[in-house]
């Protein structure tokens, strides 16, 4: 990721992470690098060790990532729907997003663009 996105790269945190406390002290250097890197929103799978009472001291909030990509869609369908069937044509499918655990998203996508299950967005 370091040589593909250099940008995304945080450093000079290690001296905040004593002062965090999280269900899971492994867990401290992502909370660490989202407030060095100045984000206010935490999207992770990991809720449990990343709770909310945890995280408000620093002003971060945490986010499943369903909720937040189905928060970005809906704000614009239409760009929603073309980001999809790029994405889809690429070889993804939308049964790989609901074998992630994304079910919800992946049925919002077909519904989204009329498609039926496990198919490809249509040559457009």
């Amino acid at each position: 990721m370091d040589r593909i996105f250099p940008s995304a790269v945080v450093a000079g945190y290690e001296h905040l992470m004593p002062a965090l406390t999280l269900p899971d002290a492994g867990d401290r250097h992502v909370l660490v690098a989202a407030i060095a890197g100045g984000a206010n929103t935490l999207v992770t799978f990991n809720l449990r060790h990343l709770p909310v009472a945890s995280l408000v001291p620093s002003g971060v909030e945490p986010i499943h990532p369903e909720l937040f990509l189905l928060e970005l869609l809906r704000r614009d369908e239409a760009v929603a729907a073309a980001a999809i069937c790029w994405a889809v044509k690429r070889p993804a499918r939308l049964d790989a997003i609901t074998k992630l655990g994304l079910k919800e998203l992946a049925n919002y996508c077909r519904r989204l663009l009329g498609i039926p299950s496990g198919t490809l967005c249509p040559p457009g």
